[in-house]
C-alpha cells in the first residue's frame, strides 16, 4: 500500500550513525525532486544529532534536518514497531508506516577471551586485551564505543607500535589518541566534520562544505588514506587544502568522554524513589557468589555446584569486572579446556550491564528481556552487591506491567 511515514533510527548499541542521517537527507533530496510528499523522522538516543561530532557539527545537521522538513526525535531509543507506532524507551511513541534501521553490532565469540555482551573486547590505550599478554585488538571488535575506519587505522597505529616495543623495536610506543572526522552525503553538497572533544577546554569542532583533510575520504587514516588516494590517482599535496577559518586537522578525542556521549547501551529509569514502585532491592539476592579473575574454571565451577547458583561475579579489587555464567562454563568445557588451567579472566562477559538497588523493576526487566539476560548484577559505585534473576523479577513485575514471560 502506500506509505505515508517513514522513519528513519538509530538503535541502542553500538553503532556508527552517520549514515542513517545520511540516508535521510538524501531521501528527503530524492522525494522533493519528484515531488513525493511523506513524512520523514529521524530518531535517536543521542541527546543532540551526530553529538560526536560536537556543538558546530550537531548544530549544521540540525539544520539540514530542518531544511528538508525531517523531524527529529532525540533522546529515545527505538525498540519494537507494532501496528503503525513505533515504541520508544524511556516512553512515547511515534507513527510510522515503515522504519529504516542501523544494524546493532555484535562481535563474535572468541573462546578463551574476555568479550562484552556485545561481543567486543575491552583494550587499554595500546590496543591490549585487559588482563591478557601478547593479545591485541583495534578496530570494530573492541569495546571503543565509535566503530569507524579512521577510528580503527588509529588504533592498529597504537598496538603496532606497542607489538614492534615488545619485539625488541627502538621506539616508544604512543597510546591511542582518536581523532574523529567524517564526510556527511546530503544529497546535494557533502558537508565535512571534525571533533575534539577535550574534557575541559570546551567544545572544538566544525562542520564545512569544505575538505578539512587530505584525501578527502570516507576512510581516514595516516597510511590508509593515502594508499587509497594514490590507488585511485589522486595526488597528496604537500599540505592538507582547508577552508578559510579551519583548525588544524591533528586534534584528539577524549576516551572518556566519548564513551559518555555514544549510546552504546540501553539506557532505562535508573531510580524509583519517592513513585511508589517497586524497585530492584525489594527482589534481588543479597549474598552473590563472587569470585576472581585468575580463579580457575574448575575452581568456579565447583562453588557454583556447591551453591546451587547459576553465574558468579568477578571482582577485582572489590570492583566488578565481568561476570561468570554456567553458560560460558559449558562452552568452555565443550571446547575441551583444562578446568585446572583456564581462567575465569578469559571466558568472563567483561563490562556487564549492571543496575542500581534503586532501579524500578520494570527496568530490570526490560533490559533482561532486550538483551537476553537470566542474571542481572545489582551493583553501588562499580562495587557487587547483589544479583537479580529473570524469574523473580518477572514476577514481581508481571502483575504491574501485564507481561508475561511463559515462567
Amino acid at each position: 500500500g502506500q506509505v505515508g511515514r517513514v522513519a528513519f533510527v538509530v538503535p541502542w548499541g553500538a553503532v556508527w550513525s552517520l549514515p542513517i542521517y545520511e540516508l535521510a537527507l538524501m531521501t528527503a533530496a530524492y522525494l522533493a525532486e519528484r515531488d513525493v510528499h511523506v513524512e520523514l523522522a529521524l530518531v535517536t538516543p543521542e541527546e543532540a544529532p551526530l553529538q560526536l561530532f560536537g556543538r558546530a557539527g550537531s548544530e549544521a545537521v540540525r539544520q539540514l534536518l530542518e531544511e528538508r522538513g525531517i523531524a527529529l526525535q532525540t533522546g529515545s531509543c527505538p525498540v519494537e514497531l507494532v501496528d503503525g507506532e513505533l515504541r520508544l524507551v524511556p516512553e512515547g511513541t511515534i507513527a510510522a508506516d515503515r522504519v529504516v534501521a542501523l544494524p546493532r553490532l555484535r562481535g563474535p565469540r572468541i573462546d578463551g577471551l574476555p568479550q562484552t555482551v556485545e561481543g567486543f573486547l575491552p583494550v587499554d590505550a595500546h590496543g591490549q586485551v585487559r588482563g591478557l599478554a601478547d593479545v591485541f585488538a583495534a578496530g570494530d571488535i573492541t569495546s571503543f564505543p565509535v566503530k569507524q575506519g579512521g577510528i580503527a587505522t588509529q588504533q592498529a597505529d597504537a598496538a603496532a607500535e606497542m607489538i614492534a616495543a615488545n619485539a625488541g623495536a627502538d621506539l616508544a610506543p604512543q597510546p591511542f589518541r582518536p581523532v574523529l572526522r567524517g564526510l556527511l552525503l546530503t544529497g546535494r553538497q557533502p558537508r565535512y566534520l571534525r571533533h575534539e572533544i577535550t574534557g575541559g577546554a570546551g567544545d572544538v569542532s566544525e562542520a564545512s562544505p569544505e575538505p578539512l583533510w587530505w584525501p578527502p575520504a570516507k576512510i581516514v587514516g595516516r597510511y590508509l588514506a593515502p594508499f587509497l588516494g594514490a590507488f585511485a590517482g589522486v595526488e597528496s599535496p604537500p599540505e592538507a587544502p582547508a577552508a578559510e577559518g579551519t583548525v588544524p586537522v591533528e586534534v584528539e578525542l577524549d576516551a572518556a568522554n566519548v564513551h559518555g556521549l555514544a549510546a552504546v547501551r540501553l539506557e532505562v529509569a535508573r531510580d524509583a524513589e519517592g513513585d511508589g514502585g517497586a524497585t530492584v532491592a525489594e527482589v534481588m539476592s543479597t549474598d552473590p557468589l563472587l569470585v576472581a579473575p585468575e580463579d580457575t574454571l574448575g575452581e568456579v565451577a565447583e562453588k557454583m555446584r556447591a551453591g546451587d547458583r547459576g553465574s558468579a561475579l568477578v571482582a577485582d579489587y572489590g570492583r566488578l569486572i565481568g561476570i561468570l555464567t554456567s553458560r560460558d562454563l559449558l562452552r568452555a568445557f565443550a571446547g575441551r579446556v583444562h578446568p585446572s588451567e583456564a581462567r575465569v579472566r578469559e571466558w568472563m562477559t567483561a563490562e556487564p550491564v549492571t543496575v542500581s538497588a534503586a532501579t524500578p523493576i520494570e527496568a530490570a526487566v526490560t533490559l533482561m528481556t532486550e538483551y537476553g539476560f537470566h542474571h542481572l548484577p545489582v551493583v553501588d559505585d562499580e562495587r557487587p552487591t547483589g544479583m537479580l534473576g529473570l524469574r523473580q523479577a518477572a514476577r514481581q513485575a508481571r502483575g504491574r506491567i501485564g507481561i508475561g514471560l511463559g515462567l
